[in-house]
């Protein structure tokens, strides 16, 4: 029983143990990341080795596992911690802090949203950027120095002279140089804080010569035209001075004009003003009449009685008696007369629409009736010519009426 119970406590110990291994990987599993790679070439990987640092942004998140020179350029094969992730646009840069200090690769930007690099991504030569040697530095010194020695500008003594020139000419006038030295940086300050703007024009500027590289046979041809019309009016320069003298005289008489005459100008224009303001209000009644005028015109020629010489007019005057007290009102109110309510009382007095209607009538029907007052003899009326009593207001007659009303325009 005892060996038995011993290895059944081996048992459950073994157990437990590995139950107690799953969980503490099941619980550093979450925190942990395997690392991720990336490749970077570059044209040239002066000081970088394996197991060079890897930075983003100056944190250091890997090392260099392999540099491998590839014809004109050099693969630089990294590792970065998978607690990181590169945008996919990633450029990666050969830093060199100091002159002694050991160089790293950064890579930027931060990833701040966006796609991601994939786990074993590339990154091209032209997103990949190195240092200048100082070999490179020396070389240009030198080259420069040699340029301006005694065996290149300076030969025979040019450079110097330059020199001596420029220095007589800014002796006793430093300001001036001081404030030009300003006056460029400025500009230089003005260029910089438009460079979109700059950029853009020099970019449309490009975009012009190409045009006009590509449209080169009519460019060609333009130009010719143009030194041909050139030829052309320097031949004719005295025409031409003739000419410009002649609308300088009329300048100088259409100025004295309007000069002398300024007031008058002011006046017509004003008219002038007045009379298209019109025509804009009534270009309504300007277009009926632009389109009934020919038909009235075709009517006038086919009214014409060549053999009695006169014209065929029926005139219907009939509708317009019938109403005269409106139509003499609307014609008083359009003249602007004072008081012209009152007016248009009187008219309706004295043209009460009773006579106004049946004169109307009268005159529809073909004949002219004839008016009579209650002081008047009353006459047998015809079928044609129907006599019509003036009416009165209660004891007054039209007369008194109409002195009441005048009284009243007094």
């Amino acid at each position: 029983m005892i060996p038995e119970f011993f290895s059944n406590s081996r048992r459950n110990i073994v157990a437990a143990g590995i139950v107690l291994v799953l969980l503490v990987a099941a619980w550093v599993a979450p925190f942990g990341s395997s690392d991720r790679t990336v490749t970077a070439h570059f044209p040239q990987a002066i000081g970088i080795f394996q197991g060079s640092d890897v930075t983003i942004m100056g944190v250091g998140v890997g090392r260099v596992k392999k540099v491998v020179p590839e014809g004109d350029s050099v693969r630089v094969e990294m590792t970065y911690s998978g607690d990181y992730k590169l945008p996919a646009d990633v450029k990666a840069a050969i830093v060199t802090p100091t002159l002694v200090a050991d160089r790293f690769i950064q890579l930027v930007p931060a990833y701040g949203g966006g796609p991601v690099l994939a786990d074993g991504g590339d990154i091209p030569l032209d997103r990949s950027v190195v240092p200048i040697e100082m070999d490179q530095i020396y070389n240009s010194l030198n080259e420069i120095t040699s340029s301006l020695g005694p065996n290149g500008a300076n030969k025979d003594g040019a450079l110097g002279k330059v020199l001596a020139t420029t220095a007589d000419s800014f002796r006793g006038n430093g300001k001036f140089g001081h404030d030009a030295i300003e006056n460029l940086a400025a500009a230089a300050r003005t260029l910089g804080d438009n460079s979109p703007e700059l950029f853009a024009t020099i970019e449309s500027l490009a975009g012009i010569t190409q045009t006009l590289a590509k449209q080169d046979k009519q460019v060609s041809r333009f130009l010719k035209d143009l030194s041909k019309a050139s030829n052309d009016l320097a031949g004719e320069s005295n025409e031409l001075q003739r000419a410009l003298e002649a609308i300088a005289r009329a300048v100088v008489v259409t100025r004295s004009f309007i000069h002398d005459n300024k007031d008058l100008l002011v006046s017509d224009l004003a008219k002038l003003a007045h009379l298209l303001d019109v025509i804009s209000r009534e270009r309504t009644s300007l277009k009926t009449t632009l389109d009934v005028a020919p038909l009235g015109i075709s009517n006038l020629g086919l009214q014409f009685d060549t053999i009695s010489a006169g014209a065929g007019i029926r005139v219907q005057l009939g509708p317009t008696i019938s109403d005269l007290p409106n139509v003499l009102c609307g014609i008083v109110t359009q003249a602007g007369v004072s008081n012209p309510a009152l007016v248009c009382e009187l008219f309706k007095a004295l043209l009460p629409a009773e006579v106004t209607g049946a004169v109307g009538g009268g005159v529809t029907n073909g004949g002219v009736p004839s008016l009579s007052t209650p002081s008047s003899p009353s006459t047998t009326p015809t079928a044609k010519s129907p006599v019509l009593n003036l009416p009165t207001v209660g004891s007054l007659s039209l007369v008194e009426q109409v002195n009441g009303l005048l009284a009243g325009v007094r």
